[in-house]
């Protein structure tokens, strides 16, 4: 199987505050890098402006050019429009006004010293956004080399047909995906039945026909599934028993029922643990049977298909 993935950045930075980057942090990011870009051969890194308040792209950018890396060998994204408690309840907002997204653009070129971004991502939906607003700030952004392509994260189908009809050229949609957060492709099925979600909003369908890749974040949910505490006992046997099957770890498998999907699906991993991230990369050499993949999901869903 081609291994495609994007080595998610967002706890880099070791903490969520405005504290500076110790030598500890960073050498401990370096440590990490190393084995990723050297013993992984890992390439594709994704960001965000907000991941520990903008400290996880200054700590890569910090190795980027201690290390003397060519920009061209790898593949940097980002994501802009979330206001970390910018709101009542210390509750974010959501900006995609021209000048913020110029701005944090620019910010994250800084952080991360790199001159232009692969991708910008917005990262959640503006209730008060211009779509044609935004197709013109991404027009700017081209036209000055600062970024490359052009994404969203967590919009529905429907948001970004509306974007694209202004704005053509988007490229991905990163979305929560997982065996237990797998909602985009159980509406196709329940479609048309009495289940709670019988309406199929098109996701993975719209998708597909436009070419637009899906990026998963989320895909271990947390590690529930194979915790101590774990409450779906049978998930989890039958997720040891696929381990020893195809022998790779528990949490590969996880992966591997991802990978089965059918569609541009491109997995976030994010471990900062170099054992981890060994046996989550040996998920790319597992085909799960269409029967393995099945029963995966029904006893997810503590329930039987229609």
């Amino acid at each position: 199987m081609k291994r495609k993935l994007l080595y998610g950045c967002m706890h880099l930075g070791g903490s969520w505050d405005e504290s500076p980057i110790s030598d500890e942090q960073q050498a401990m990011a370096n440590d990490i890098l190393d084995f990723l870009i050297g013993d992984c051969t890992i390439r594709d890194f994704d960001h965000a402006d907000i991941y520990c308040k903008g400290k996880s792209e200054k700590i890569f950018g910090n190795y980027f050019k201690q290390n003397g890396l060519k920009r061209e060998d790898y593949f940097i994204q980002s994501k802009c429009g979330i206001q970390l408690g910018a709101g009542a309840l210390g509750s974010s907002h959501f900006c995609f006004d021209k000048k913020h997204i110029i701005d944090q653009v620019n910010q994250s070129i800084e952080n991360l010293q790199c001159k232009y971004l692969d991708a910008l991502l917005l990262h959640r939906p503006d209730p008060l956004w211009h779509p044609e607003e935004v197709a013109e700030t991404f027009e700017y952004l081209k036209s000055q080399k600062l970024v490359h392509k052009f994404g969203v994260s967590n919009f529905s189908s429907s948001k970004l047909a509306y974007l694209k009809h202004y704005f053509p050229d988007i490229f991905a949609n990163q979305v929560q995906f997982s065996l237990g957060h797998s909602h985009i492709i159980h509406e196709e099925v329940v479609f048309n039945t009495n289940h709670e979600m019988a309406t199929d909003t098109g996701f993975m369908t719209y998708h597909n026909l436009n070419n637009i890749e899906i990026q998963a974040w989320g895909p271990l949910d947390q590690g529930k599934h194979l915790s101590d505490k774990v409450v779906n006992v049978a998930l989890k046997n039958k997720l040891i028993e696929l381990s020893k099957k195809y022998e790779v770890a528990a949490e590969a498998i996880l992966i591997a029922w991802i990978l089965k999907v059918p569609g541009q699906i491109v997995p976030i991993l994010g471990s900062l643990q170099k054992d981890r991230m060994s046996k989550l990369l040996l998920a790319f050499e597992v085909d799960l049977s269409r029967q393995d993949w099945y029963d995966l999901w029904i006893l997810c869903n503590e329930q039987k298909l229609p």
